[in-house]
């Protein structure tokens, strides 16, 4: 038994007012001229406008082909019609074929596309940095001054919110370098040796990267969610008609609160990890307080805090513009918002580290 040839019936946009009812006239005509049983493909590749008429009108032509017993597909429906369907509960009765999955491309095609991407990703990142700090640092030279409340304010949550969490973590860290360093170096009678261990490691490296990686999982998502909120709710597009430059407004008291806050912090952070290393130098291995106190003192240079320092201004750097950018290139609804204090979130964390390694590696082989 042969099987009836499956009909194509392409439908001319627009499938909306007039358009729809000579859709349904196409169709009509289709219908009388086709074998009995032929089954129906229509065809909506050409339809770019489609309304609820026109939606209304197909569905009720799917349903008499379908009481006739005749199988029909509608195939490339456009992308409003989905909603539309679903609205006029006709989506089960406009179940579309899914189009054919697109080859992927070449591997060669995706690594050249992927390090473009990276390139403007980087550029972004630099001319938003470069144009922060200019809102922050220059304009006010020139007469535009920073916002005093939103300063304070900024100051107030990524500076004296972070300290205590910065300070326990810190003094935890440095109680467990003592800890592990004096368990090493007790065989040999050299426990004294845990201060200038712990001081060293914690002022060059622990103490600015932890208080980077906090202030980065506290502001820098809280950046990326309140500018992406004022973006949902389009209040930065009521800022550029009130002429009064969003990304000066927005950017420019996070930048300059971030390139206060963070070297602080760090500060904080190297004194609570070498408290906490002295905390169990003192208390578990007998060590005298003052000869503590001397050893790191003599152990400690002015490069080593110094490095610390300018690296936690460089850390500031990529979770102001990292949180800034995620926020105002925030598209979407509120769910949105979420997403985008996640990703700014992880790409600060990750920013820091690599920036943290490159500094390290230069500062290896250049001192």
């Amino acid at each position: 038994m042969n099987t009836p040839t499956e009909i194509l019936v392409p439908l001319a946009d627009p499938l909306a007012g007039p358009g729809a009812a000579a859709a349904a006239r196409a169709l009509g005509e289709a219908l009388r001229g086709a074998p009995p049983g032929a089954p129906l493909a229509i065809d909506l590749g050409a339809v770019l406008r489609v309304d609820t008429f026109g939606l209304a009108a197909l569905g009720e032509a799917v349903r008499r082909c379908r009481r006739e017993g005749r199988p029909v597909r509608v195939l490339r429906a456009p992308a409003g019609a989905g909603r539309l369907a679903a609205f006029l509960r006709l989506d089960r009765v406009l179940a579309t074929e899914p189009p054919p999955a697109a080859p992927p491309p070449p591997l060669l095609e995706r690594a050249g596309e992927a390090v473009l991407a990276f390139r403007d990703y980087m550029v972004t990142l630099l001319s938003m940095t470069a144009e922060g700090y200019r809102h922050a640092f220059v304009d006010p030279l020139r007469g535009g001054a920073v916002r005093a409340e939103q300063f304070v304010r900024q100051l107030a949550e990524t500076g004296m919110g972070a300290v205590p969490i910065v300070v326990l973590i810190n003094f935890m860290i440095g109680l467990i370098l003592a800890f592990q360093m004096a368990y090493a170096l007790r065989d040999y009678g050299a426990t004294l040796y845990v201060a200038r261990f712990v001081g060293i490691t914690v002022t060059r490296e622990i103490g600015p990267l932890i208080a980077a990686i906090l202030v980065a999982g506290r502001s820098g998502s809280a950046m990326a969610a309140e500018i992406g909120t004022m973006v949902v709710t389009e209040e930065v597009d009521a800022l550029e008609m009130m002429a009064l430059r969003p990304r000066r407004f927005l950017f420019s008291p996070r930048f300059a609160a971030l390139a206060v806050t963070v070297p602080a912090l760090c500060i904080f952070a190297d004194l609570a990890g070498i408290l906490g290393g002295a905390f169990v130098g003192v208390l578990s291995y007998g060590i005298p307080a003052p000869t503590y106190y001397s050893e790191t003192v003599n152990a400690l240079r002015v490069t080593d805090i110094g490095s610390g320092l300018v690296k936690s201004f460089f850390f500031a750097n990529i979770v102001a513009v990292i949180g800034c950018l995620h926020g105002i290139r925030l598209r979407g609804g509120p769910d949105a918002v979420g997403r985008a204090a996640t990703t700014a979130v992880v790409e600060s964390i990750i920013g820091v580290i690599l920036f943290d390694a490159l500094y390290t590696v230069l500062v290896y082989f250049v001192f």
